[in-house]
């Protein structure tokens, strides 16, 4: 069983060549493929679940930013190799939709409409695990902007 999940038949076909090296590369003939398939399903199976653990690890591990937003909150995170730091925003204001552009002005803090956190973690276990976990609660990967834009929010606002 994979570790992670079993990719899509889809994503073995985008990444045929790929695991056509990752057979080769663990001794594996395209003859002796056919014949695992056809005779030992298990093994096949087996085989491709370690292809996908080692696909999606290689993803997981090139994770810097993840985000998850809701009406009520939104959480940017930046996932470093011991720890992930945190800036979060909730509202206060229910007539305010955190899922608008304008949500995140400072005067919005300043008027009591919502607050920002921080803060940092380490890993409860391993890392790509954590991250792979998260993604499947609904976090979705992101370039960093955000936890950009939320830092110097808090950095504006511990200023003033």
């Amino acid at each position: 069983m994979a570790k992670y999940r079993l990719l899509s038949s889809d994503e073995l076909k985008a990444l045929e060549k790929e695991f056509v090296e990752y057979l080769v590369v663990n001794g594996i003939t395209a003859d002796e493929w056919e014949r695992l398939k056809k005779e030992e399903n298990d093994k096949a199976l087996q085989i491709t679940d370690l292809f996908s653990d080692v696909v999606v690890e290689g993803a997981l591990r090139k994770i810097k930013f993840i985000n998850l937003y809701t009406s009520e909150t939104v959480q940017a995170i930046q996932c470093l190799e011991d720890r992930m730091i945190m800036m979060a925003v909730k509202r206060e204001d229910e007539t305010l939709d955190l899922l608008t552009r304008t949500a995140f002005e400072l005067r919005h803090i300043k008027e009591g409409r919502i607050s920002i956190y921080k803060g940092q973690k380490k890993y409860d276990s391993d890392r790509q695990k954590v991250i792979f976990d998260m993604t499947q609660k609904g976090y979705e990967v992101s370039d960093g902007q955000l936890f950009k834009q939320l830092a110097l929010l808090v950095a504006d606002n511990a200023s003033e």
